[in-house]
């Protein structure tokens, strides 16, 4: 009895690896993500751009593009809605966003972070 029950345990753990083995590929695959900047005419679009660039040089299976839109405001509905990962977004309609005050008239959007990128940014 002891040496089918191996043999079923044995057999198991292949299944299992062979699972493992074939998923892989599947789990490594690229992740875009899309970085919501400005207008082409502004800041945002270009530095967005560089970001893009040097995440999908140096983060392994990401491959990033910047996206044109209407920048901050936007890019705060964007991002509360799931259509973008990232977007670029200036301090004060990043907290009228948080808070639903100004031009999101009490709606609340949700933000995970922010990182600063113009002087005298928190």
């Amino acid at each position: 009895m002891k040496k089918s029950s191996m043999k079923v345990g044995l057999w198991g753990f292949v299944l299992l690896c062979s699972v493992f083995i074939a998923a892989g590929p599947a789990m490594a695959r690229t992740q875009f993500i899309s970085i919501g900047t400005g207008g082409t005419g502004g800041i945002y679009y270009p530095y967005g751009g560089g970001v893009a660039e040097i995440w999908t040089k140096y983060v392994k299976d990401v491959k990033a593009v910047a996206e044109v839109t209407g920048a901050s405001v936007e890019n705060v509905k964007l991002a509360h809605k799931g259509e973008t990962v990232v977007g670029e977004v200036m301090g004060d309609v990043a907290i009228a966003g948080f808070n639903g005050t100004s031009k999101f008239k009490g709606k609340k959007h949700q933000l995970h972070w922010r990182f600063g990128c113009e002087p005298g940014c928190p």
